[in-house]
């Protein structure tokens, strides 16, 4: 689903994995690390017209800094699809940062900042985008409601996300 022939797509692949590899082999170093790691996986539609749906599958460190503080990394590839049945081929791989809050031990707020890239569409040079959401962090697993939007989204209001993240490394600081 991705065209590797552009450099740049594959210098992003490489970067991800290299990044997502650095987290899991600090989450395991540690007794009292305060790294988690996750697969994220989640499905939205877009606010201005259902049909227009996505699919979302992707990578997710986070860093707790304190018990109520933590910054958190998301990786995410997610893919344009229409409910009516038009083919589409166009998706959009985000890479964000940003600060999440705990203000209570289970629920949690955040917003994640970062570009995204539009692989095989005009949109090659890729947007800033932005990831507003609130959660849920089970022990596991975190479950989040999110908006995604893009600087050059021509007044578009974006998508409306619910992601499921799994989490496969990394304890929480005692």
């Amino acid at each position: 689903f991705l065209n590797l022939k552009h450099s740049r797509m594959k210098q992003f692949i490489l970067s991800a994995a290299l990044m997502c590899s650095m987290f899991t082999g600090s989450s395991q170093d540690n007794t009292k690390n305060k790294f988690s790691f996750a697969i994220r996986t989640g499905i939205g539609a877009w606010l201005e017209d259902p049909k227009l749906t996505t699919g979302q599958i992707g990578v997710q460190a986070e860093y707790r800094i304190i018990p109520a503080l933590s910054v958190v990394l998301p990786i995410q590839y997610n893919h344009l699809f229409y409910l009516d049945g038009f083919e589409n081929e166009t998706g959009f791989i985000g890479l964000m940062a940003g600060p999440r809050a705990y203000i209570a031990d289970k629920f949690f707020v955040g917003v994640a900042v970062g570009y995204s890239f539009f692989p095989g569409y005009e949109f090659e040079s890729g947007a800033f985008m932005y990831y507003p959401h609130a959660g849920v962090d089970f022990k596991k697993t975190q479950l989040s409601l999110g908006y995604t939007n893009f600087e050059d989204a021509g007044g578009s209001p974006g998508f409306l996300d619910l992601t499921v993240a799994f989490k496969i490394g990394g304890r929480k600081k005692k």
